[in-house]
């Protein structure tokens, strides 16, 4: 919908939109005036169709005002504009900015730092999970820093608009579309679609791997292969400078086989400072992020998008994952360096094509590919129909991508 609309426009009577954040092809986000309350906030909003869309963020609210936790996003309200046909929900409006945006802007964190993010994160995640609720989306661009009134770093979770009930099947990804960010998806996420706390503890080790390292844990240029390392690939590495606790707790929680993965306590205890904090001079606050997690102000590299993904794992198991993904507002800063090149065959086979195709949302390739991938057909249209409902968002940036 075009912003001019909705600026200027009164929800409920009682939130008058003042500047539009961000955009993209599934929603927006708008600085609001609270007339009641005679305050800022956020105002995310969302289509009223098609219905799996709407269903998803009616559900994202009603999960946030079920959680209460310093580190947990919250919603305020939530309503539906019939003379705009949009759903729409009020949020906390933070100045900070995300720590995708710190690490763009500045770099890897100091060890000290990162353990002190890992640890509000985890403790968020620990009051979801508590209440049986799997985040299924923990990355950089979803971890919101700020400052509190005693000028002391905050850290919020935000974005809960894909998260589920522990072991419930999704009716919007039961067709095999797994919803997740590739770069920082668990092996049995991948592999099974699983819904359990081990994929966000998996997601936030891959998180602190980017924190410290200025990057994900495993990068390549498609999303199948990035797929394949998660599934396959041995984690990289990690800088020197990271003592060997913070070490520990990024290397066990990106252990493969989720029973061996270290719990919420463990993970903890190996997070344990081994020195103070240090000071926040690298937040800055000068222009408001909005912290509902789809749309924050955050500079990006050069794709964000609705993927979706073909991967073929073992001899004949054939698993789709679809990643829905609010874009950023329009910020921009410089891109971090290029990752190595890496051959690519002179001739993709037609699962390769049509992977390929969805990634760059080419839905007619997709369509016209669709019957010849090893897939099943049903699912492989599945895709190429999510591929058309999003590919307004395509040209957007993919959090996490090369």
């Amino acid at each position: 919908m075009n912003p001019a609309r909705v600026i200027g426009h009164d929800f409920a009577d009682r939130y008058t939109v003042t500047a539009a954040i961000g955009s993209g092809g599934m929603g927006a986000v708008y600085r609001a005036h609270d007339r009641r309350l005679d305050r800022a906030v956020a105002l995310k909003t969302c289509p009223d169709h098609p219905p799996d869309l709407a269903a998803r963020f009616r559900r994202e609210a009603q999960t946030l005002a079920g959680l209460d936790h310093p580190n947990l996003i919250t919603v305020f309200d939530l309503g539906h504009d019939a003379d705009l046909g949009l759903l729409w929900m009020a949020q906390p409006l933070i100045n900070g900015l995300s720590l995708a945006d710190a690490l763009r802007t500045s770099g890897p964190l100091p060890p000290a730092r990162a353990a002190h993010i890992g640890r509000a994160v985890l403790d968020g995640l620990d009051c979801a999970h508590r209440a049986g609720l799997v985040h299924r989306d923990v990355k950089p661009g979803n971890i919101m820093l700020h400052r509190g009134a005693d000028g002391a770093e905050r850290v919020t979770l935000i974005d809960f608009g894909v998260a589920r009930p522990v072991d419930d099947p999704d009716p919007l990804t039961a067709s095999g579309l797994v919803m997740g960010t590739p770069a920082y998806m668990a092996p049995e996420q991948i592999r099974q679609g699983v819904v359990a706390p081990s994929i966000d503890l998996y997601a936030l080790g891959a998180t602190l791997f980017a924190a410290v390292a200025g990057h994900p844990p495993f990068r390549a240029p498609t999303t199948l292969e990035v797929a394949r390392q998660h599934l396959e690939a041995d984690v990289p590495p990690l800088p020197q400078s990271v003592p060997r606790g913070l070490a520990d707790a990024i290397t066990r929680a990106l252990r493969k086989d989720p029973g061996v993965r270290p719990d919420a306590a463990e993970l903890r205890a190996l997070l344990s400072p081994a020195a103070p904090l240090p000071p926040t001079q690298q937040l800055s606050a000068t222009e408001p992020a909005h912290v509902s997690g789809e749309l924050v102000s955050e500079p990006a590299p050069p794709r964000r998008a609705s993927v979706g993904l073909a991967f073929v794992a073992g001899v004949a198991t054939a698993v789709a994952i679809s990643v829905m993904i609010w874009p950023s507002a329009p910020h921009r800063a410089p891109n971090p360096p290029a990752p190595p090149a890496v051959a690519v065959p002179e001739e993709p086979t037609p699962l390769e094509r049509f992977d390929r195709a969805l990634a760059d949302c080419d839905c007619p390739t997709a369509d016209a590919l669709a019957g010849d991938v090893a897939l099943d057909t049903r699912r492989a249209r599945a895709l190429v129909r999510r591929c058309h409902l999003a590919q307004g968002a395509c040209r957007q940036e993919a959090d996490g991508r090369p």
